[in-house]
């Protein structure tokens, strides 16, 4: 009997958020929760909000997975660490149906873009396609499921967040999987950048 091909795992490449951060956007989330119904908006876990760089599908195989990571290693080291604050609220794809509610980014976003870049320009020698949309660094706070509710709300997008700012020192390959009490996000290789 052959042996079945192993169904491989999701993963992505990302930067973390500090607890700080965290609790902005959380504070964030609360006022928007008080604007909508309880189901209207699938909201992101406080501990999973992350910034990504590079989404690598499913189906990855420990090849793959080891290959990625080597592409990390020889990519990422000597990149100086740099600052990101968050920027103002938005949504995706427009705000007539928005399916996605998040905070942009602000500060270093030309070290972001150039790592982004970087990063993407490997990963298409290891047979990963480029995203064909151009590169929107953000925050996911929520996905909506229900955008009739959103739009009664009058979200205040483009509106600025709360002054919150935080050192990127490091890069993450993420394992992402779901289980029975949600989506859950495991570091399995990271790299840290140079600091000043």
């Amino acid at each position: 009997m052959r042996d079945q091909a192993q169904p491989g795992i999701r993963i992505f490449i990302g930067l973390d958020v500090v607890e700080d951060v965290r609790s902005t956007l959380e504070d964030i989330q609360f006022d928007l929760m008080d604007m909508v119904p309880e189901n209207a908006i699938n909201w992101s876990k406080p501990e999973n909000l992350h910034l990504t760089l590079a989404f690598l599908g499913d189906g990855n195989q420990p090849e793959q997975v080891g290959a990625v990571c080597d592409l990390l290693d020889e990519t990422v080291t000597g990149t100086k660490s740099f600052n990101l604050k968050l920027g103002p609220l938005g949504c995706f794809p427009r705000r007539r149906n928005p399916k996605v509610i998040y905070t942009g980014i602000q500060g270093g976003t030309k070290q972001l873009h150039d790592l982004q870049q970087a990063l993407e320009a490997e990963l298409e020698k290891l047979g990963y396609e480029p995203e064909r949309r151009k590169y929107t660094p953000h925050l996911t706070l929520g996905f909506v499921r229900k955008p009739d509710q959103v739009e009664k709300a009058r979200f205040p997008f483009g509106s600025e967040s709360p002054p919150a700012e935080w050192t990127v020192t490091a890069v993450h390959l993420y394992h992402s999987y779901r289980t029975k009490k949600g989506q859950i996000y495991k570091k399995i290789h990271s790299i840290n950048l140079i600091e000043d």
